[in-house]
């Protein structure tokens, strides 16, 4: 009876973590005209995602630096950290962190638990590693490999098709140039 009552991983992820979407561009206001805005997301119901979403960065940061967090609290912290880099203009930490959010979550869809996450297009696992991807590919466009960045962006969108974050973002990658 009781494991009747308690909610699978799977179900409890999908129904308390919400990838809520921030808009993202140059940090030089004269530049903002002419270069595109980029999304990134942020889990706002988990490690520090209201937070973020209440642009403090710096605060968010600090706290997330001191978090030690494994498996999808892991993944939070790292998907999240990245975007409060991103924000705050510490791009080279962003893409540190992206890496670890995109390597955490591929660890969980690889993992025996999550074996089935990888065949199915639904699951929020996928979900996830797609917004991870996009998120780093941001990154590396801010820090000046865009070549390297549609290759997130297009592996996001293969992995979930519906992503509209790695949609976006290509499309305005491609507008660049």
């Amino acid at each position: 009876m009781i494991a009747r009552n308690k909610p699978t991983h799977a179900r409890h992820i999908a129904g308390s973590c919400l990838a809520i979407l921030l808009s993202f561009g140059s940090l030089n206001a004269a530049a903002a005209t002419d270069e595109p805005y980029y999304t990134v997301g942020v889990i706002s119901d988990a490690a520090k995602g209201r937070t973020i979403l209440a642009e403090k960065y710096d605060w968010a940061i600090t706290r997330l630096e001191a978090k030690d967090a494994s498996g999808i609290n892991g993944f939070y912290v790292a998907n999240n950290l990245c975007v409060a880099y991103l924000k705050s203009g510490q791009f080279e930490s962003a893409a540190l962190a992206c890496d670890t959010a995109v390597t955490r979550m591929k660890t969980l869809l690889d993992s025996r638990h999550g074996r089935y996450a990888a065949a199915s297009e639904g699951h929020p696992f996928r979900r996830y590693l797609a917004l991870a991807l996009s998120n780093r590919g941001v990154a590396l466009v801010m820090n000046g490999t865009p070549k390297l960045a549609r290759d997130d962006f297009a592996a996001a969108l293969e992995l979930h098709p519906q992503a509209r974050e790695p949609e976006i973002n290509l499309a305005r990658l491609e507008m660049a140039g």
